[in-house]
């Protein structure tokens, strides 16, 4: 096979995450460009053209009271931008990006419309375990911060569930605690390493001093960071399955089975 499916250690994930995005960068690209940049884009020009100046004196309650009437336009169009990509936007690309870096880390053909085809019909199913797994991890952190950490551990993989085997909700959950057994260390770390990334690039993309420049630069990492993010959660998925169900032997058995099949019988030519 092209990629390594087995069981996989944080640093082969990584090396086969990258390894992914370079391959199929122009069918990920086709992905994020046409929806998450242009939001991100928009947000960010939104935000300068309608931020009004910070106070000279912030200790002055005239011009701070000035200063958060001022904000009012602004949150009604930030708001509404923001509701839409976290609701819309996000979970819609998040999906197509799934589909297509698995079929893509499988071997099997895809393409960016037949990954958008695909994600549409996932999105209430994953909108729903999004706010559900929201009420059970802040539940969590209120009892006692602890549980909140465990629980956002156990439930990390329910988007790729719901996205590529179908259940959600909680037997989404109940699906990824399952899988999620003895791979808690691995996850924090590829998470860990992720974020460090993400972080600097977005960091190198701060020091840039024009704004609007600064905007399409910040917009450009976040979809090169949605990338790396959805490329190693599905690498990690499958190391998981390949952990707990062989998916791997699976796989290997099934090309087996393909190479030994007899090839189809020629159709008789027409007298």
């Amino acid at each position: 096979m092209k990629y390594e499916i087995r069981e996989l250690g944080v640093s082969a994930i990584l090396d086969q995450s990258f390894k992914l995005i370079q391959e199929n960068f122009k069918l990920l690209a086709g992905i994020t460009l046409p929806i998450v940049i242009p939001f991100a884009l928009i947000q960010g020009f939104a935000q300068l053209a309608m931020m009004p100046a910070m106070p000279q004196n912030p200790n002055n309650p005239a011009a701070m009271k000035a200063f958060m009437q001022a904000l009012l336009p602004m949150m009604f169009v930030l708001v509404p931008l923001f509701l839409i990509f976290m609701y819309v936007v996000i979970p819609i690309t998040n999906a197509a990006m799934v589909y297509a870096i698995s079929r893509s880390y499988l071997g099997l053909p895809t393409s960016v419309g037949d990954s958008f085809k695909f994600a549409v019909p996932r999105v209430l199913p994953l909108l729903w375990t999004w706010i559900l797994l929201f009420l059970v991890i802040l539940g969590g952190y209120l009892l006692c911060i602890v549980p909140g950490i465990i629980f956002s551990f156990w439930y990390a993989l329910v988007t790729q569930i719901v996205v590529l085997e179908g259940p959600y909700g909680w037997e989404a959950m109940k699906r990824s605690k399952a899988l999620m057994k003895g791979n808690m260390g691995n996850l924090f770390l590829l998470g860990l390493i992720v974020f460090l990334i993400n972080f600097t690039a977005g960091g190198i993309a701060g020091l840039v001093w024009q704004p609007h420049l600064k905007a399409v630069l910040t917009a450009i990492i976040q979809g090169l960071g949605t990338m790396l993010g959805t490329a190693s959660g599905v690498v990690f998925y499958f190391s998981t399955r390949c952990q707990h169900e062989n998916f791997d032997l699976v796989l290997l058995a099934e090309a087996v089975a393909a190479s030994d099949a007899p090839p189809p019988e020629a159709e008789p030519e027409a007298l």
